[in-house]
């Protein structure tokens, strides 16, 4: 059984498949890819929309038993009495402890990405600077909101190939993006933000609603169903961004290496 059906859930149930055994992938969301179709909202990413296509073409053609819309507990998962569980559910978004943060509305950058037109305030912040933020920061000031994009680090989209980077960083420059590196939020309350912009305090005002402050906070691996299924006894297996965060080719690589290994 593999549970998740991201790259590296399809990665797995495919070559699990092409070995000769028989295989049920359980998926929560109701078609195959993961997060890949977040990830292909921001300009310029669009393949990645075409990239899920084909692992759907592909667990056809792998002949994988697939079950949608399926939150898989681990009891669920014992009662199919498996030989093996690969669990490639993904990372849980991180939440930063930023006092007040837990009393205001805010969005995740992939729910504001894939937001109607139009339903986003005028006005947006965006905390954290990395690839998932600069580019929702890229996609939000294209369609002509007005984005402040905040990083504690000293430089924005850090985890982007350097060329990629360049050409990032230009566009968000002809865009307008308001950029604050070297900036720490100290508070969230329902109208401004409390920031340490480079040691000095600076007060950014921000709208109540829930699409002026969107979180682009990285992700953490969350394996509390891998614990519990093997709490109950299951031979486990964690692969792609469920075993440790990162990109999808790392992704890739752990659902091939954990089918693999079922045949040694």
């Amino acid at each position: 059984v593999v549970v998740g059906a991201g790259p590296a859930g399809c990665e797995a149930a495919c070559t699990a498949a092409a070995a000769g055994h028989k295989v049920v992938l359980l998926e929560a969301g109701e078609r195959p890819g993961g997060r890949l179709h977040a990830a292909g909202l921001p300009p310029f990413k669009a393949p990645l929309h075409a990239y899920a296509a084909h692992l759907e073409a592909r667990l056809r053609a792998c002949g994988v038993e697939t079950r949608f819309g399926r939150h898989a507990t681990a009891h669920d998962l014992a009662a199919l009495a498996p030989d093996h569980v690969i669990i490639a559910t993904g990372a849980e978004p991180f939440i930063p402890p930023i006092p007040g943060l837990a009393q205001r509305p805010w969005l995740s950058a992939e729910a504001a990405l894939a937001a109607r037109p139009g339903t986003l305030p005028d006005t947006v912040a965006i905390i954290g600077g990395g690839m998932v933020g600069a580019e929702c920061a890229e996609a939000l000031a294209a369609a002509g909101a007005d984005v402040t994009l905040i990083e504690m680090r000293a430089e924005v989209a850090a985890d982007v190939e350097p060329r990629t980077r360049g050409l990032l960083l230009q566009r968000l420059e002809q865009l307008g993006v308001r950029v604050l590196v070297g900036t720490r939020v100290l508070a969230a309350a329902a109208d401004h933000l409390e920031l340490d912009a480079q040691g000095s305090p600076l007060r950014h005002p921000l709208a109540p609603e829930a699409g002026a402050l969107i979180l682009a906070t990285g992700y953490r691996a969350g394996h509390t169903l891998a614990d519990a299924a093997r709490e109950l006894g299951l031979q486990v297996t964690e692969a792609g961004d469920a075993r440790m965060a990162g990109n999808i080719l790392a992704a890739v690589r752990h659902g091939y290496e954990a089918a693999l290994a079922l045949c040694r």
